[in-house]
């Protein structure tokens, strides 16, 4: 299961500004929420496009680099100074914009699926989606996390720059 194209955009739009990091790395670097949650913003390099999941961070507890693409980018520049996860409860922090969208009986696993599904279509790459995704096996990335989306899709996600 993954969010549709206009279901991103109305999770976004429902996202306040505090909570938009941890959304948008969700949504378009595939980190769990759990990682999420254990991230340093210190661990985001926006200069190199890459976040550092470190072993006390990584839910396997094995460190991966995850690769950041142009429009995730530009929709963290302008929240550099913000916490990734504002909140102590990282459930609340995806919960609340799903709600607000009226997209409820889709889990926190969804969005990294949305994200592996968009840029396979999208990349064609499944060893870098598997090394983004900390995944052991290509097999385990096409088995738990993608479902097919259409290219113009895939296309238009990643070129989401801002969340309305």
């Amino acid at each position: 299961m993954v969010y549709s194209l206009a279901e991103v955009r109305a999770i976004l739009a429902h996202t306040d500004e505090r909570n938009l990091a941890f959304v948008v790395l969700g949504l378009f670097a595939g980190i769990r929420p759990f990682e999420l949650y254990r991230l340093p913003c210190a661990d985001v390099n926006l200069d190199q496009g890459r976040a550092m999941i470190r072993r006390d961070v990584s839910k396997t507890e094995k460190p991966r680099k995850v690769e950041l693409e142009p429009n995730v980018v530009a929709m963290l520049l302008p929240l550099t100074a913000l916490p990734i996860a504002p909140e102590a409860n990282a459930r609340k922090i995806t919960e609340a914009p799903r709600k607000a969208a009226g997209l409820t009986g889709k889990g926190n696993d969804v969005s990294r699926h949305t994200y592996a599904s968009m840029h396979l279509t999208q990349f064609n790459d499944l060893e870098r989606l598997q090394a983004n995704m900390g995944h052991e096996t290509p097999k385990m990335t096409l088995t738990n996390s993608y479902d097919w989306i259409s290219a113009e899709d895939a296309v238009e996600f990643w070129g989401v720059t801002h969340r309305i």
